[in-house]
């Protein structure tokens, strides 16, 4: 639950940012070296999984967000499901 709600607090935060994009000077914030958390969810199961290497931006000035991460980073504790 509390994932959930830092979750919803960070979309708020972003939000309330593009919302007041006119108040604001034109800026850019970078990501360089974030972490990622995903769940993810099939008919035959379920997992989470991470990757500690996103990557990105936003720009208040074009509304642009932008991010990244390599496939290869990404964690999910089965070497297998990782590969594939």
């Amino acid at each position: 639950m509390n994932s959930k709600k830092s979750i919803l607090n960070n979309m708020l935060i972003l939000v309330l940012l593009f919302f007041n994009t006119n108040i604001l000077y034109a800026q850019k914030y970078f990501v360089k070296d974030g972490t990622a958390f995903f769940k993810a969810e099939t008919s035959v199961n379920s997992y989470t999984g991470t990757s500690n290497q996103l990557h990105g931006y936003i720009d208040l000035q074009t509304g642009v967000i932008e991010f990244m991460l390599p496939v290869k980073s990404i964690n999910t504790g089965n070497k297998k499901r990782d590969k594939h």
